[in-house]
């Protein structure tokens, strides 16, 4: 990505929720970082003050970003929502904040006149509550509606996100940001791949499908479809790649792959940022026998996701790029 142009050289002091910034990140995570390198690069006299209750890995290239850690030993261990609804407001006055930035929706009480900014990604707890856990469902209910309505500037990752919000919320996104494929996400020296391939003992054609293991994702239906394949003998040698962590209500899913030992299906875990590229390269050489032989190992990325089939986002879509199958 090149570097923009500078669009302000203010000394802004701007606030941002960072626990999804922690490791182990997942998808709001993922797009938050990308913000933020970004934000770094038009925005380089601001000061970022980034807020959390366990360390969160932040962007070092561009901008200006300190940490801010809950000191607080009993707000450490709070439910993240909570810490964020009720104790994290006197952090933000402390810092003398001209922005905060929720960016997981919900904001802390007790701003004052602080502007804020706050981005939605969904809508879940409307569309498929029975995929949330208990807790964060119920929060939900509670604060999202009233936190979208009163947020100065309310981001949406997609048309369809802004479109609920008009109908749930009576107000639309005031700039839809759309999430995109990372510069990480390019062709791969092979050597590179053979090293990836071969720290996850993958050998062979395989199908890959990458999320936190959750009710939404649907990975359910991807690995019983992907069985089903298999036993008609439509896959050949494919193996199904799950490249993700665990998540919430996924004891089902887990008894389902456990009962199929040796069936072709290999759960790597959370995998690292920096070995995705790699895991979804489909151009990277494989020297194994039969017809994948000087081939090539080919990766395929699936889309399961449960809200695509409940009303749909026209935004979300694969996209193809050379050498890849990226979910967007």
């Amino acid at each position: 990505m090149d570097i923009p142009q500078i669009v302000s050289d203010k000394q802004l002091r701007i606030g941002v929720y960072g626990n999804p910034l922690r490791p182990g990140r997942a998808g709001v995570g993922h797009f938050t970082s990308e913000l933020c390198s970004i934000l770094g690069r038009y925005l380089p006299n601001a000061t970022f003050f980034v807020y959390s209750q366990d360390p969160a890995e932040l962007p070092t290239q561009y901008g200006k970003w300190v940490p801010r850690l809950e000191p607080r030993p009993i707000f450490q261990k709070m439910k993240p929502v909570l810490w964020l609804k009720f104790g994290l407001g006197k952090m933000i006055r402390e810092d003398d904040l001209d922005v905060f930035w929720a960016t997981s929706t919900i904001l802390p009480y007790s701003l004052g006149k602080i502007r804020t900014v706050s981005t939605v990604c969904d809508l879940n707890y409307i569309v498929v509550p029975d995929t949330m856990s208990y807790g964060f469902l119920w929060a939900n209910r509670l604060f999202f509606s009233g936190d979208v309505k009163r947020t100065g500037t309310a981001l949406a990752i997609s048309q369809g996100t802004s479109d609920r919000m008009l109908k749930h919320f009576g107000r639309r996104a005031s700039l839809i940001v759309r999430p995109s494929v990372g510069d990480a996400f390019k062709p791969q020296d092979k050597e590179m791949v053979q090293a990836v391939l071969s720290k996850y003992r993958i050998d062979g054609p395989y199908l890959l499908g990458l999320s936190t293991w959750e009710p939404r994702k649907n990975f359910e239906m991807l690995v019983r479809t992907f069985l089903k394949l298999k036993n008609e003998g439509l896959l050949g040698n494919h193996k199904l790649v799950l490249a993700g962590g665990r998540g919430w209500k996924d004891n089902r899913l887990v008894s389902l792959i456990q009962g199929e030992g040796g069936s072709g299906i290999l759960p790597l875990g959370y995998v690292p940022d920096e070995d995705l590229p790699c895991l979804c390269h489909k151009g990277g050489r494989h020297g194994g026998s039969g017809d994948q032989g000087g081939r090539g190992i080919r990766g395929g990325l699936y889309r399961t996701d449960r809200t695509g089939t409940q009303g749909g986002d026209p935004d979300n879509h694969c996209l193809l790029e050379e050498g890849y199958t990226s979910l967007i």
